[in-house]
């Protein structure tokens, strides 16, 4: 009951940390919330490191652009570059919400990272890095579309997992509302159609 107790107290650290701005001196210190949040988001329990990667989207939302490309980078960095898959995954579920926050040079650097994660060796990142596509591709630029098209069709084609075939829908639409019609016919049908 103990253990229950621990990460049920750690759940709660995690989501009051995403309202927690005003306590640190405001949104030019939010900063400093990252590293308690870091550590929550790379646990083993889903339930408190789905509640910290949601606190730190809240908290990159507030930051300035200077800080979220000096600080909250070097976050997805450490995290996408970690050898336990929980850190990955949040990763994953990151990268998104930090795209519109970054200069343009740092947004390519992001883009290999998430080819990175497209094609992890575990499942469990492969699946979070095609959850992330639809919420990555209503943010990045337009030159980088061709880029998730490509990726989409190499992570979804010979897989035989359910859990990533049954991302194809959501990620068929999103796809379908940015590229083009030739594109979505070329590229997104085909992938739809073996699912």
């Amino acid at each position: 009951e103990d253990e229950v107790d621990g990460s049920e107290v750690l759940e709660a650290l995690a989501e009051e940390l995403g309202r927690a701005i005003p306590y640190v001196g405001g949104v030019k210190f939010a900063h400093h919330l990252l590293p308690c949040l870091e550590l929550l988001s790379i646990t083993d329990e889903a339930a408190v490191r789905d509640k910290a990667v949601e606190s730190l989207k809240k908290v990159v939302n507030e930051m300035s652009y200077e800080d979220a490309t000096a600080h909250f980078w070097a976050l997805i960095q450490r995290l996408a570059g970690r050898e336990w898959f929980t850190s990955r995954i949040a990763a994953c579920d990151l990268l998104p919400h930090c795209v519109e926050k970054l200069p343009i040079d740092r947004q390519a650097e992001l883009m290999s990272r998430y080819v990175e994660l497209c094609e992890d060796s575990v499942a469990m990142v492969r699946r979070s890095a095609l959850r992330a596509l639809k919420d990555l591709i209503a943010v990045v630029q337009p030159n980088n579309i061709e880029l998730l098209l490509s990726l989409f069709k190499s992570c979804m084609e010979g897989t035989d997992l359910i859990s990533l075939r049954t991302l194809a829908v959501e990620n068929s639409i999103a796809l379908g509302e940015k590229c083009t019609s030739q594109q979505f016919h070329e590229s997104v049908m085909p992938v739809v159609r073996s699912c």
